[in-house]
């Protein structure tokens, strides 16, 4: 089963770590291509964004995904807001 049918809440350690891992890479990526567009605002926050999420994945306790959460949908949030901005139909990464 994959992760994406469950709370973040309801993964295991490892799901959580995954998906966090995905988001963040995902984040970077935007990133890059924000950077070679000239869009240096979006690519800082980006990869901050991206940054902040993998020192989250490492050890994440249970009762603290909270945090992880919000800086989750900052992140979708943030890759949405620029494919719309931009005009692109997917993102990729």
């Amino acid at each position: 089963m994959t992760p994406f049918g469950k709370t973040l809440d309801e993964m295991t350690t490892r799901e959580r770590a995954d998906l966090i891992q995905l988001v963040a890479g995902a984040l970077l990526a935007s990133s890059e291509s924000a950077e070679e567009a000239g869009d240096v605002q979006h690519a800082r926050n980006s990869r901050c964004v991206a940054c902040t999420l993998m020192g989250c994945s490492a050890e994440l306790p249970d009762d603290q995904t909270d945090a992880v959460k919000v800086l989750l949908e900052q992140g979708m949030t943030l890759m949405n807001a620029n494919a719309l901005r931009t005009g692109s139909r997917e993102i990729k990464h």
